[in-house]
């Protein structure tokens, strides 16, 4: 009985660290749109002067260091290296932002292998 639901407990962890993972990347995607298309002038009573008046907006409410994290995890793993979401879901998130800074100076096949060795 405890097997079952430590298995039962551990495959449900595992689908929320995959979700979370998908997450952040559809996170860094909106982010990046937001700030690069300056949609976020669109947002809250009057509109926001600068992307960073919109981070701090409550409903928001996000540091510039965490979002610009968000935008580099996409722009690295999806725009560069070409991963797909689900490829990202399942790699693990402490990890890919443990190696995100040492993949960007590298060539593409390289950094992917890097990655991959996650």
């Amino acid at each position: 009985m405890e097997l079952e639901v430590a298995s039962q407990t551990y495959s449900q962890l595992i689908q929320a660290l995959n979700a979370h993972n998908k997450s952040a990347v559809v996170i860094g995607a909106s982010l990046k749109k937001i700030r690069d298309e300056h949609l976020y002038k669109q947002f809250g009573k009057g509109g926001n002067d600068t992307f960073v008046q919109f981070l701090n907006n409550p409903e928001i409410g996000m540091s510039q260091r965490s979002a610009y994290n968000y935008i580099s995890l996409y722009e690295q793993l999806i725009e560069r290296l070409g991963f797909s979401f689900e490829e990202v879901s399942i790699m693990p998130h402490s990890r890919m932002i443990e190696v995100l800074p040492s993949i960007k100076a590298l060539p593409v096949p390289e950094a992917k292998d890097k990655i991959n060795e996650v």
